[in-house]
């Protein structure tokens, strides 16, 4: 259960940051906040 946790975990972080890498994308091309 600790490792599917653990994956879990990674997981979301990886989403957090492709999240943060689309926003500074979408704010530098001038886009809507």
């Amino acid at each position: 259960v600790s490792r599917i946790d653990k994956l879990i975990l990674d997981m979301e972080e990886c989403s957090m940051k492709l999240v943060d890498q689309l926003y500074e994308i979408e704010s530098s091309k001038g886009g809507k906040k």
